[in-house]
């Protein structure tokens, strides 16, 4: 796995300003409520069974003989909310607002902050999910007493929702989510309330699956994990644990730079040696040897170490009962300091839009269940960079035969010249999709290969449509002759209209009775045909070659930077484009509907259009026009007087063989003498044609001028 810049932990440490463990100013918080008391029924009601069950979020599904995982009603309802699917017994949550005392929207379609809580049956994740949830928040995990504990509470993976979990941040959603125990138990509480049968076999099935999948999904769609543990940090089991946790979680994850960040926290530990966050960061990495401590910190961004006392309900001793959740208290301030801290560090690049993150999860079960390679590039490109379907195509499929259709003889060099520009107005139209899309993964390698991923994908797709204007290049050697004597004729149809060859320009001397005691010329030209398959000595006829495609991208890596360090430059490129490429875009182009070729973006209908239009169910993209009226008005004034250096159009170069266009004129044919052929050319009509395509003269050798 390729290693990413990862924060320095020293001088972490040294940002005191930007981040201070110290809790004593925080001591004036309202201290949140004691424990539930031992008196409330332990066992789970009707309704504590549907709570959770609307906020399970991630389901395994083990009725089959393989276990696999599938989205639950909690994902669906998020879905459905913020997609605009939802019905009116499926509104968006809403929490007080405790300044002004009323109800306020708390979730929208913001960037998400996504903490998971991991750790073994017992090591009290649901109680800690609990406690980081404002009290405000009516959706809350369930938290059985300890000691009246007999296996695993949570079953599956719970999310739970709040946009005022840190009310100083806003425009943020934070999740929660809370994971089934590491190793798996019999049955939680959960499933004994919802499963009537259950065997051994299908909860050895449900262990070995939570302990594979779990640590896949936390490591791939959080930012920060917390994996908690009874066990003290100075036992090496622990570090092995972590280590072997991220082993788990890394297997088949490719091209991942977002590592999370990772709170171990040692769970119920004595009050007697709580210490700052900062101060049992340092003792851990000092306990441990460093080769150790070092193999970890490769898997996460930072890693930080910190302890939870227990939280105690007696009444025996009230005055240490308060000091003992004082403590508690100012632990937990500490944990949301620290979950502020990485958020300012994760906000600008390192979290999503709700709906796209959402839609990477999905694509991530699916990955996890079929046991398939996660790649993080092919992901965000999938999630972020959407193919926004035929808009793209569309639109460089119709400029491209305007400028094919300006000649009416489509030779192989003629289809290349107008490839090129095609392909350059493709790469300005992907340029603009990531522009628009892709400010959440700043400049880096995983940029990079998404913009690849993307290239590859668009081009190939591009081919496919382009083969039916690929010419044929089957050469006429029949009686006819063009009227412009000495150059070959070939057929050059359309692939998409091929049924038989057909000459690319009218022939002379074509017989109009021929038979084998008299033969009639015709006197006037015609299109001679011939019978034959579509025919194409095009090298570059199957799939783009490696360097198209480095082109391609370079192309649209240039159109990136040029929209990002100029304004005008989303009109402007395509409009240089047409200038060198003498693409003539007049005022018959202006699109009253469809998609503009210059901003990608589709119309906008007025009060005219839409009454025209108000009939017509299915608006096809275009309709021969291709720019919107806005774009017209601002092509018009940006551009006016502008001058930019045309390219010349393909002409025949004299010194190449008149057959390919491309290799050096070396051998003449005798006894006609013609010297405009190279030399596999030249071999290949002396054994098919035994005839000179010039001047139909019979070919006795082939001659190598000195």
């Amino acid at each position: 796995m390729k290693s990413c810049a990862l924060f320095s932990f020293q001088s972490l440490f040294m940002e005191s300003e930007e981040y201070n463990f110290d809790s004593n100013d925080c001591l004036n918080e309202s201290v949140r409520s004691l424990c539930r008391s031992k008196d409330k029924e332990s066992t789970l009601s009707a309704h504590d069974i549907e709570a959770a069950k609307k906020c399970e979020f991630i389901q395994l599904n083990d009725e089959a003989a393989v276990v696999k995982l599938e989205v639950s009603d909690g994902f669906v309802s998020q879905w459905e909310r913020l997609s605009g699917l939802s019905t009116s017994s499926n509104l968006p949550i809403t929490t007080t607002n405790e300044t002004r005392d009323e109800m306020v929207p708390a979730i929208s379609n913001d960037d998400v902050f996504v903490i998971s809580l991991l750790g073994d049956t017992g090591d009290g994740k649901s109680f800690l999910a609990d406690h980081l949830l404002p009290s405000i928040e009516k959706n809350r995990p369930i938290v059985i007493d300890e000691t009246e504990r007999d296996g695993s509470t949570t079953a599956n993976i719970t999310c739970f929702e709040s946009a005022s979990f840190l009310p100083e941040l806003s425009q943020t959603n934070f999740l929660l989510l809370d994971y089934e125990g590491e190793k798996g138990s019999y049955l939680p509480h959960l499933l004994k309330h919802m499963n009537d049968q259950w065997t051994h076999e299908r909860a050895d099935r449900r262990r070995k699956a939570v302990s594979e999948y779990f640590p896949k999904l936390a490591y791939t769609i959080s930012n920060v994990i917390i994996l908690l543990s009874r066990d003290d940090f100075s036992k090496y089991e622990y570090i092995s644990r972590c280590y072997d946790f991220a082993e788990r979680a890394t297997k088949k994850l490719q091209h991942n730079p977002y590592k999370p960040v990772i709170i171990m926290v040692h769970n119920y530990c004595s009050h007697s040696i709580l210490q700052p966050i900062k101060k049992v960061t340092q003792q851990f990495f000092k306990m441990h040897h460093r080769d150790e401590t070092e193999a970890l910190r490769k898997f996460f961004e930072t890693v930080y170490c910190m302890r939870l006392p227990s939280k105690t309900n007696e009444t025996s001793n009230i005055i240490q009962t308060t000091n003992t959740n004082q403590m508690f208290s100012n632990q937990m301030v500490d944990l949301k300091k620290l979950l502020v801290y990485i958020h300012e560090k994760h906000k600008k690049n390192r979290t999503l839009p709700h709906i796209s993150w959402l839609e990477m999860t999905r694509l991530v079960v699916d990955i996890v269940s079929k046991d398939r390679t996660i790649m993080m590039h092919m992901l965000l490109r999938q999630v972020l960079v959407k193919d926004p379907g035929d808009i793209e195509q569309y639109s460089v499929i119709f400029l491209f035969t305007i400028l094919y259709n300006k000649r009416d003889i489509h030779s192989t060099r003629w289809f290349h010249f107008c490839l090129n520009f095609a392909m350059s107005v493709l790469a300005r139209a992907i340029a603009i999709r990531f522009h628009r899309n892709m400010n959440y993964i700043p400049d880096s390698n995983l940029k990079n290969m998404a913009i690849r991923e993307e290239a590859r994908v668009c081009l190939e797709k591009f081919w496919t449509r382009l083969e039916k204007f690929r010419p044929c290049t089957a050469l006429y050697m029949g009686r006819g002759y063009p009227k412009e004597k000495d150059h070959p004729v070939f057929c050059f149809q359309h692939k998409g209209t091929h049924h038989e060859h057909r000459t690319s320009e009218e022939v002379y001397g074509v017989p109009l009775l021929d038979t084998y005691f008299l033969e009639v010329s015709r006197l006037w030209s015609i299109h001679d045909v011939w019978s034959g398959e579509f025919e194409s000595d095009d090298l570059i006829q199957e799939t783009p070659t490696l360097e198209m495609h480095e082109k391609f991208y370079t192309e649209i890596d240039s159109y990136m930077k040029a929209i990002k360090n100029s304004e005008h430059a989303l009109d402007t490129t395509l409009d240089c484009l047409f200038k060198q490429y003498e693409v003539n875009i007049n005022a018959q182009y202006v699109n009253y509907r469809g998609v503009c070729c210059f901003c990608l973006q589709k119309t906008k209908l007025n009060s005219q259009t839409q009454i025209r239009d108000a009939n017509v169910p299915n608006l096809t993209l275009y309709s021969h026009r291709v720019i919107c009226y806005e774009c017209q008005e601002k092509r018009s004034v940006l551009l006016r007087g502008d001058s930019v250096e045309k390219l010349s159009t393909p002409v025949s170069n004299k010194d190449k063989c008149v057959i390919c266009m491309t290799a050096p004129q070396t051998i003449m044919l005798d006894p006609c003498h013609h010297q405009r052929f190279c030399k596999p050319c030249a071999e290949k009509i002396h054994s098919e044609f035994k005839r000179c395509p010039l001047c139909r003269a019979d070919i006795t050798k082939l001659i190598i001028p000195k």
